[in-house]
């Protein structure tokens, strides 16, 4: 590698900085590199724009001779004797409501009202079950068409049973 690609290098280094959007550790590493490649090659240090140190980050020694980055240790916080903020309630879900003995579960609800001779329509299975859209749906294709085997065929919004 010639000089020139040297100084290439360690410029290119150089601008790996914070604001050009590398982490401090990575800004401090690429100015270690770069001061590692100016001082083994013997180059001339004042030719290259050096930065500042990245935050967290100090240089001890000069850049491009025999300059060390190093991590600055963080100051631990004081400790003070405030009570805790208390914690948020769980966001947990309640457990699934239990059917009394004897009362029809949702797929044999859907099935007596897809089987009455008008048949019923998305938003009156939705409302008696109080379910979500996609679960009245589901019931009609789960419970209905692949459990019972029934053919179901929906005719201008409503779902018969057919055959």
């Amino acid at each position: 590698m010639t000089t020139s690609n040297h100084y290439r290098k360690a410029r290119a280094l150089v601008a790996k900085i914070e604001a050009n959007g590398c982490t401090a550790g990575e800004a401090a590493s690429a100015l270690q590199t770069a001061s590692d490649i100016v001082a083994k090659h013997g180059l001339e240090p004042s030719r290259i724009d050096w930065p500042v140190a990245p935050a967290g980050y100090t240089v001890e020694g000069t850049l491009g001779v025999d300059a060390k980055v190093i991590k600055v240790e963080a100051e631990e916080p004081a400790t003070t004797n405030a009570p805790k903020t208390p914690r948020r309630p769980s966001s947990r879900k309640l457990p699934p409501r239990t059917r009394a003995a004897g009362e029809p579960t949702q797929g044999e609800r859907v099935a007596e009202m897809v089987d009455r001779p008008d048949g019923t329509s998305l938003v009156e299975i939705i409302e008696a079950l109080e379910i979500l859209p996609h679960s009245a749906r589901a019931l009609i294709t789960v419970h209905l068409r692949k459990k019972r085997g029934w053919k179901v065929v929906c005719r201008d919004g409503r779902y018969y049973r057919e055959g």
